[in-house]
């Protein structure tokens, strides 16, 4: 995995967790 792999990785969990905490909330 390169550097791309893991910045977009990371993004796409952050994005996924700020969705549900929205549902959520």
């Amino acid at each position: 995995m390169n550097v791309v792999n893991v910045l977009v990785i990371t993004h796409l969990v952050l994005t996924v967790q700020a969705y549900q905490m929205v549902l959520h909330g």
